[in-house]
């Protein structure tokens, strides 16, 4: 689905990169669920690491015990108001 990758390209690629990054998707209940599943499809496919470790690396691990403190509570925020987590980090394997 185009409108998957696209949205994958614009939140994922460009996350700390980009001011302009999308931090929200306005997605028809008619296409939600193929939505969401494309867009977790893709975020199971990434690799999290250290880009100098020789191995392969699509984001950068969060360096800063205060900026994943933040990430936590953003997400615990959202299960809070009704979100639900379709795919699971280290990080976030207690929440």
């Amino acid at each position: 689905m185009m409108l998957t990758i696209c949205a994958f390209t614009l939140d994922c690629t460009l996350t700390g990169q980009n001011c302009i990054s999308a931090e929200r998707f306005l997605v028809h209940s008619r296409i939600y669920d193929r939505f969401v599943q494309g867009i977790a499809s893709r975020l199971q496919q990434l690799q999290t690491g250290a880009s100098c470790s020789g191995t392969r690396c699509d984001f950068g691990a969060i360096t800063m015990p205060a900026q994943a403190d933040i990430v936590e509570a953003l997400v615990k925020d959202a299960i809070a108001s009704g979100a639900r987590v379709c795919v699971v980090c280290d990080m976030l394997m207690g929440i």
